[in-house]
């Protein structure tokens, strides 16, 4: 039994029974005011438990470093008032019978604002989500914050189609040419944008798979440098000659790209050579000699020594070693101390390195 329905039988035999007879506008003035008192009243209790719920979750939030229950918070501020309000009015519709066409639009109403709240709610949770996945609270501070503000717009732009399209649905609307349209329009755009949508989908790539970030010494073909910016359509190169190179995305998800920056260690290679006639003690000794130098390297871990070849004009050595650093300068340093030590060393122990000579050899007749 309705609400109105058990108040009128309850004053029906008594002074105020005239009173829910009274008409306005064809509506049953009893009902309005009863409609209005409950509205009134779920609209100041839904308002306090607002203010309450909203004040223990930011307490929560400040007391808390997680930057979690901060967003959760910040997502729950942005609930529309008008959704309190819409939803006050609609179970107090459904609670007092107005008549007319009055509950219907109300129903139509309050489902329209739950859609936009329901869309803004889940878009705020997804924009969280995409924002810490990278590591920027912040996404104008992010290096790559223009992929970052990209992929929230489209992922914007799909969720607002998809829950306008249901939200029409709910209502009554017929959708099915609205979506057939869409879907003409779609592939029209997409023939016509292709070579932009190829790159735009590309840096989507790049931001996800992360093959390299802002700040990585990249090898592209026979370009090099280090990545400056990662756009919607192309990426920035700093190339060591200092002039900026651009590459459209696309054409970077089709190639391979060495990658310096993310590797761990460096491998160093190279060959050294002592003159012939050298004696066999002091070659024995070079062995040991290269692997005390790289030993008191402080980024430097020595693997081997040989002696690799009887070479046309010296009696090579080869020397493995690695570099424990990423960094090209850690490197280079680390690799000059080395060939440093090797030939002050050399020559304290009167080693003499080879370089080409011939011998000419002239017989008297």
């Amino acid at each position: 039994m309705k609400i109105e329905e058990y108040l009128q039988e309850l004053l029906s035999d008594t002074i105020f029974s005239s009173i829910t007879e009274l008409e306005l506008l064809g509506l049953n003035i009893f009902n309005l005011v009863l409609f209005a008192a409950i509205f009134v009243l779920l609209l100041f209790v839904f308002t306090v438990i607002r203010k309450i719920a909203l004040y223990r979750i930011s307490v929560l939030a400040e007391r808390s470093t997680s930057p979690l229950k901060g967003a959760i918070a910040q997502i729950f501020r942005d609930v529309n008032y008008l959704f309190f309000v819409v939803f006050s009015f609609y179970i107090a519709s459904y609670l007092v019978n107005i008549g007319g066409p009055f509950n219907k639009i109300v129903h139509y109403v309050f489902v329209i604002v739950l859609g936009f709240n329901i869309i803004i709610f889940i878009q705020n949770i997804a924009i969280y989500a995409i924002h810490s996945y990278w590591g920027a609270e912040d996404p104008e501070e992010n290096e790559n914050a223009t992929v970052v503000n990209a992929i929230s717009l489209f992922m914007r732009i799909a969720l607002w189609v998809v829950g306008l399209i249901i939200l029409l649905s709910n209502l009554g609307v017929e959708i099915s040419a609205l979506v057939a349209s869409l879907g003409i329009s779609s592939i029209a755009i997409a023939f016509a944008l292709q070579n932009i949508l190829s790159d735009v989908f590309s840096s989507f790539s790049i931001y996800l798979d992360r093959p390299f970030e802002v700040g990585d010494f990249i090898i592209v073909g026979d370009d090099n440098g280090i990545v400056k910016k990662v756009g919607i359509k192309s990426t920035r190169i700093q190339t060591l000659q200092g002039q900026l190179l651009v590459i459209s995305n696309h054409e970077l998800t089709s190639v391979r790209i060495n990658n310096y920056k993310q590797m761990e260690s460096r491998r160093v290679v190279f060959s050294i050579g002592v003159i012939y006639g050298t004696p066999v003690e002091k070659l024995r000794k070079i062995p040991q000699i290269v692997k005390d130098i790289i030993d008191a390297q402080d980024l430097a871990t020595f693997d081997r020594t040989h002696f690799s070849e009887i070479g046309s004009h010296s009696l090579n050595f080869e020397i493995v070693y690695y570099v424990n650093s990423a960094d090209y300068l850690v490197y280079r340093d680390t690799h000059q101390s080395v060939c440093l030590g090797i030939y002050e060393t050399f020559e304290s122990e009167e080693l003499e390195f080879a370089f080409p000579t011939q011998t000419l050899l002239v017989q008297n007749t």
